[in-house]
Order: structure tokens, then C-alpha cells, then sequence
């Protein structure tokens, strides 16, 4: 069985471009993974996790956004309490941009309508 800490630090690992399990699940759209990742964890440790950025900026909710992928980012801002969700919509990337940038910048009315 794998302890708490262990846990963590598996979910802290990066790749060559700084994404983490919860950048390539978002990413991916892969909301089984994602699920088990985020319930595995206190809700303190979630946002951290949450928070973390990848070389480009970005979070996991970046990701998700940016797939236009409404279920995984209906699993994400549910995980987190109101204050936290409203920290994560207003992190920016390295282009200084924030999610709602991004769906403007997409001009994609499901991103926008997702967040």
C-alpha cells in the first residue's frame, strides 16, 4: 500500500515540460484518472495541486479549458471550495492570461459557457 506522503509525491512528478498527472489528464480528457487523483487527496492538498503550474503556466484547469472539456472541468471546480475556485480562474500563464483570456481568445462559446 502506498502512504499518504508517497502519494503525493508520485502526484508532484513532472515531465520534461513540467506537466503533472492532473496536466495530462485535463489535457487528455482522461476524467477517471483525474477523479481518483482528486479524491485521493485532503481538499488543502487538492488545491495545491490544483495551483501547480507547468513550464508554459499552466494548471490542469488551463488544460481542461483549452480542450473545451466540459466534464473535466466540471470535475475540477466542484473539488474546491468557492474562494479556491475563484483563485484558480484568475491565476495567468506565462502570456500573463487567465482562463477567461483564453476562452476569449478562442472565441469558443462552449469554453466560455464551461466556466
Amino acid at each position: 500500500s502506498v502512504s499518504v506522503d508517497e502519494r503525493l509525491q508520485l502526484l508532484h512528478i513532472k515531465d520534461d515540460i513540467g506537466s503533472t498527472i492532473l496536466h495530462s489528464a485535463a489535457s487528455r480528457s482522461a476524467t477517471e484518472v483525474l477523479e481518483i487523483t482528486l479524491q485521493s487527496v485532503s481538499s488543502d492538498k487538492r488545491l495545491h495541486l490544483l495551483q501547480m503550474k507547468d513550464s508554459y503556466g499552466g494548471t490542469a484547469l488551463f488544460y481542461a479549458v483549452l480542450m473545451s472539456t466540459r466534464d473535466t472541468v466540471d470535475m475540477i471546480l466542484p473539488s474546491v471550495s468557492s474562494e479556491e475556485k475563484l483563485h484558480l480562474l484568475q491565476m495567468k500563464d506565462l502570456q500573463g492570461d487567465t482562463i477567461l483570456h483564453l476562452t476569449t481568445n478562442k472565441s469558443d462559446a462552449e469554453s466560455a459557457e464551461i466556466v
